[in-house]
């Protein structure tokens, strides 16, 4: 039981947490590299995040591979913080917006690629001067995953912020019935 308490600053192996589970510390928080989510830093926490969403497809990796996956991984972490903070603003928030859209509309969150290079035949179409700024919009599935997280959260922060100043509030609930005749709320 004790072994499932430690966290990763506390931990010794960390490096070995590192490898086997393709994690790392970033802003004193532990982050999962393959989808750049931020998770739990205890042991237990960590190792069923990587058992239950990427275990079957990483597990197969060992050796100089999975070293070299881990780095290229790190770097691409890396590189995407410095992309954030060298984007235009315009650009930041067109892919602020478009990840809402795919939010909103329920599209897979693969499909930002796909709509960056209609983008960027329609900006080669219409503005071949301007194509750059289309360019530096980041859509990539990750960064997609990444801005409908964070819009989550804002949500979630502005909703905590105005129950706060709640006198009442009500909820309302609907039941039916599944093909079975058994209830569900």
């Amino acid at each position: 039981m004790d072994n499932q308490r430690k966290t990763l600053s506390s931990s010794s192996d960390s490096s070995s947490w590192k490898e086997k589970w393709f994690i790392m510390k970033h802003d004193n928080q532990t982050q999962c590299l393959i989808y750049g989510t931020i998770t739990n830093s205890k042991k237990y926490n960590v190792g069923r995040h990587y058992n239950t969403k990427h275990g079957a497809t990483y597990d197969k990796i060992e050796g100089p591979k999975q070293i070299q996956l881990l780095h290229d991984l790190k770097s691409a972490v890396s590189n995407n913080k410095e992309e954030e903070s060298e984007l235009s603003k315009p650009a930041l928030y067109a892919s602020y917006k478009i990840a809402h859209l795919i939010a909103r509309e329920s599209h897979p969150f693969s499909i930002g690629p796909f709509l960056k290079q209609c983008l960027e035949i329609a900006a080669e179409t219409i503005y071949p001067n301007d194509i750059n700024k289309f360019k530096s919009i980041s859509l990539s599935s990750r960064t997609v995953v990444r801005r409908i997280e964070k819009l989550a959260e804002d949500l979630e922060r502005q909703l905590v912020l105005k129950a706060n100043n709640f006198i009442a509030f009500s909820l309302a609930l609907d039941e039916s019935t599944d093909i079975v005749d058994t209830a569900q709320l």
